[in-house]
């Protein structure tokens, strides 16, 4: 059985202490959801593999299951 890395979901990604935040737990080895509403003008300029980008509208009772889909 392969040791899975522990994730974190992090909601507001894109803004100033959300970006902080997902580089802070790579670097620890965590595998990181970033989350960011739908129209979000800021770019994330992050290519790590154990990041990944969701687009959700967290008002949205249907699109907030969408970053645990897989």
């Amino acid at each position: 059985m392969m040791k899975q890395e522990p994730t974190v979901l992090i909601s507001g990604a894109s803004g100033n202490m959300g970006q902080a935040m997902v580089v802070k737990f790579l670097a620890q080895g965590f595998r990181v959801t970033g989350i960011v509403p739908p129209n979000d003008k800021i770019k994330m300029d992050i290519s790590d593999p154990a990041f990944t980008l969701s687009t959700v509208d967290l008002g949205n009772e249907t699109d907030t299951a969408k970053p645990f889909r897989n």
